[in-house]
């Protein structure tokens, strides 16, 4: 058995598809990027868990292991519940979170996968 594995990690928010003031949710678009080290034949994953989920579906997109390390591309459409900072228009503002935890800190270290562990893609907000 592995201790302390690590576990690489990156999320690019895609889309933020909606926010919804009387149910204090918000809807994103994300693609999450997972490596870690395993045997082949290894049926061990990481679990972990987002704080605040609503809802969510995800579609594995790439799922393979490559010389000692499986790594995970997933999709994910997700619905978070987060307190609002409502105001009268315009002068409202959001602070959008995603937390994502483990079960124990002495399986599973969440390290960045790159440089920023997470990223908003250049077309995931629209400006007018």
């Amino acid at each position: 058995m592995v201790c302390c594995r690590r576990v690489h990690f990156a999320a690019t928010v895609m889309n933020i598809i909606g926010i919804v003031e009387v149910a204090q949710t918000f809807e994103v678009q994300l693609f999450m990027q997972m490596k870690w080290g395993c045997e082949e034949s290894e049926k061990w994953e990481p679990y972990l868990d987002w704080r605040m989920l609503a809802c969510m579906s995800e579609t594995v997109k790439k799922d393979e292991w490559k010389g000692g390390e499986r790594t995970r591309h997933v999709d994910i459409r997700a619905t978070f519940y987060q307190p609002l900072d409502l105001k009268d228009f315009p002068f409202d503002s959001h602070k959008l979170e995603v937390a994502l935890v483990t079960d124990s800190v002495t399986d599973i270290i969440l390290c960045k996968l790159n440089d920023s562990v997470a990223t908003l893609h250049q077309q995931a907000v629209r400006t007018p």
